[in-house]
């Protein structure tokens, strides 16, 4: 490797392994692997200190800011490194701050980081980082709660796999991305190791493909959405995310209180119509009217894809919690996956498909219960069989395990005990084992007739 630094003082010398290495040199490391530890020592008049070179085989990111708050996003910098994907982001401008909401009351927190460019703080830069999105808004998750790491990034790539696109228009064609994807990091925070985070890319209008709204702008270029015609069927888009731990959709008042309104952005335009619509639908129709009309208002795949999701990974935290509700301009809502941290035998609510009033309603429908069960069988067989999803946590996991940043993170953040042992295949294995035949026998029960 060749060795470079920027000289505070021309009289420091650096030495590896005994070997003194001048700036710009190239420095020969004979049987490196991936969690080797090399001692670098740097000497100026008799004092020397020792650093440690360290060997992992995930991306490496820089942090600076001089202070990180709930809200607002506080400047800083980033830089993104990795060799797997050959990728030097070099210093880039953000903004910083913490984010989440349960998890806030951690040690270890979530983070949200917007891209921003080096001449105007208040103008977003899209980035793409690794293989992931070119975007400007990311979520550094702190994975402090799921042992594994990766209890969401699974159940994403588990719904991008069986999902194609995260809608389809009127003529059949898949557009945009279904769930988000992620990878492991490892972070320097302000100069000091701060653990593995997962990367993950931010939901948004862009990432589902969703029709943009049409938005005239002023002489000045700037956008003037008091002027939207939201009555054309073309400015009809909408995200919301479900975010808070009531029932839902068995009225239409309380959306605005459980969902946040992700696109148009709540200060451009408030768009809670479509939502409670919606809402009141499932909420009042009489069960004739519901059974004939509700394949209108949502797209009934995504519903079965997203419930057989909810149901094989025991996700009890997403039955009316952490989902969302996309809708492409004139089209019907489609329902996708969010933050799947509690599933795979994480226990922090009973499983209740009755506190979500569409789930409710669906499961008494004959229709959609054979669908579901048809469903439920191939996925059952593929991407939903206990070996494949077991098999994706062992390959993430090995790859944590690798280079030593799990056991890095685990000394800088200890772990619970009664949250550790959670943390492996083998519990997720062990845990499949004996929910999957229950969830089996729940889809088995749906009456048909």
């Amino acid at each position: 490797m060749t060795f470079t630094y920027k000289p505070i003082d021309p009289d420091y010398q650096f030495t590896i392994k005994g070997t003194v290495i001048n700036n710009g040199s190239r420095f020969r490391f004979k049987g490196i692997s991936y969690g080797s530890m090399i001692p670098l020592q740097r000497s100026l008049n008799g004092v020397v200190e020792t650093y440690t070179l360290l060997f992992t085989n995930l991306p490496v990111l820089q942090l600076n800011a001089a202070k990180i708050i709930d809200e607002p996003k506080s400047p800083g910098t980033f830089r993104l490194m990795s060799g797997q994907f050959k990728q030097d982001t070099g210093i880039l401008r953000m903004g910083i701050e913490f984010r989440g909401m349960g998890t806030q009351k951690y040690a270890k927190k979530s983070l949200g980081v917007q891209m921003v460019k080096a001449t105007a703080r208040t103008k977003s830069l899209n980035v793409k980082l690794l293989d992931l999105n070119n975007d400007s808004d990311w979520i550094l998750d702190a994975v402090y709660v799921d042992t594994t790491f990766f209890r969401n990034v699974v159940s994403q790539d588990i719904f991008r796999a069986i999902h194609p696109g995260a809608y389809s228009d009127k003529q059949g064609v898949a557009h945009g991305q279904a769930a988000l994807k992620g990878h492991l990091i490892e972070v320097i925070k302000n100069g000091s190791y701060d653990g593995v985070y997962s990367l993950n890319e931010k939901p948004s209008r862009k990432m589902y493909e969703l029709q943009k709204i049409n938005v005239p702008v002023d002489a000045k270029g700037l956008p003037q959405w008091h002027k939207v015609d939201f009555t054309k069927p073309e400015n009809g888009s909408v995200l919301y995310k479900s975010g808070v731990f009531k029932k839902v959709f068995f009225d239409a008042i309380s959306v605005k209180t459980n969902f946040e309104q992700v696109y148009p952005k709540l200060k451009d335009a408030e768009r809670w119509l479509p939502l409670m619509r919606l809402a009141n639908f499932v909420a009042k129709a009489d069960d004739q009217k519901f059974a004939t009309d509700i394949a209108k208002w949502i797209d009934i795949d995504s519903v079965v894809d997203w419930w057989s999701l909810v149901l094989a990974s025991h996700a009890e935290d997403n039955i009316r919690h952490n989902f969302m509700l996309a809708k492409s301009g004139s089209g019907k809502f489609y329902l996708l996956p969010w933050d799947h941290e509690g599933s795979f035998g994480v226990k922090w609510f009973a499983f209740k498909p009755d506190s979500n009033n569409l789930i409710k309603r669906l499961l008494k429908l004959p229709a959609f219960n054979a669908k579901l069960k048809a469903r439920w069988e191939i996925l059952r067989a593929t991407e939903l069989s206990q070996k494949k999803m077991v098999a994706r946590f062992t390959a993430y996991i090995n790859e944590s395990n690798k280079g030593g940043a799990r056991g890095r993170n685990v000394a800088h953040w200890p772990q619970h005990p009664t949250d550790a042992y959670m943390g492996t295949a083998t519990y997720i294995n062990r845990y499949l084992a004996s929910w999957l035949p229950e969830a089996d026998k729940f889809i088995q029960a749906l009456p048909e007739k």
